[in-house]
């Protein structure tokens, strides 16, 4: 086993000498998708150190993640600490102390290690968890409705009401359109009301309106936009925490029949 498994591993690496030592190519994968790179150099003493390729932290810092003196960059010293390496501002690289070559094999192992650590500073990231969440909730509203109802999404309720966009509209011929707003910002929940407000006080016009939130706790909505949600749109509903009740829930608002067991 110990020799298929060293072999499954070692043919997914690529190795290629360099001027300064040795690039490899490794089989994970950074969060944008490319292989991760390690590139073994020597010193003049014949010892080595291991470095990354110089993308890690600029790539962290292009997706919001502010390593400066905030929690995070707290975050990204312990890692350092903990794995034994340090980071060069001017180079943007993350490297090793000096290793004797008996010492590479190892060493390469708990770099790795640290490069797919610091991917998670990335998640923490408010921005990429919005995204992540917006992709999700849109996949599994088209998972639900395509079948039984038309979904757009960026799509107003009414051409008489225009520059209230909601994330998603669903339409069928048993209810007024579903707007769906994604509760991504406070802008998006206040957005939501002001559509509701002027549907149904102004312009006549029949349509629910519904916030739906990632969690019900933990969302970026002030707690008092929140509450005022809950108390003049048609629901407000969470994704991640009650995700099956949260769809039979918009299934009823839309008019459409149960359909239990596609989403869990």
């Amino acid at each position: 086993m110990k020799e298929l498994v060293c072999e499954a591993f070692c043919a997914s690496l690529e190795v290629v000498q360099v001027p300064a030592g040795y690039a490899v190519s490794t089989p994970y994968a950074n969060a944008d998708g490319d292989r991760l790179m390690l590139y073994f150099v020597r010193d003049e003493r014949s010892r080595w150190r291991i470095e990354d390729d110089g993308t890690q932290v600029p790539w962290l810092e292009a997706n919001g993640v502010d390593l400066s003196g905030t929690p995070r960059g707290e975050a990204f010293q312990e890692l350092l600490d903990e794995y034994d390496a340090q980071y060069n501002k001017d180079s943007c690289t993350i490297y090793t102390p000096p290793l004797d070559e008996a010492e590479l094999g190892a060493a390469a192992v708990r770099f790795v290690g640290l490069l797919l650590r610091l991917q998670d500073l990335a998640l923490l990231n408010p921005q990429i968890v919005r995204n992540t969440f917006r992709a999700d909730a849109i996949a599994a509203l088209h998972h639900e409705f395509d079948a039984s109802a038309t979904v757009s999404e960026q799509s107003q309720l009414s051409p008489e009401i225009p520059g209230q966009e909601a994330d998603v509209i669903i339409r069928t011929s048993a209810s007024p359109p579903l707007a769906i707003f994604l509760g991504t910002q406070e802008e998006r929940a206040l957005q939501a009301l002001v559509l509701k407000m002027e549907a149904e006080k102004y312009r006549g016009i029949d349509g629910i309106v519904v916030l739906l939130v990632e969690r019900a706790k933990a969302n970026p909505i002030r707690e008092t936009t929140l509450s005022l949600s809950m108390a003049r749109l048609d629901a407000v509903v969470s994704f991640r925490e009650s995700k099956r009740d949260t769809m039979d829930r918009l299934r009823r608002l839309a008019g459409v029949k149960a359909n239990a067991g596609l989403i869990q």
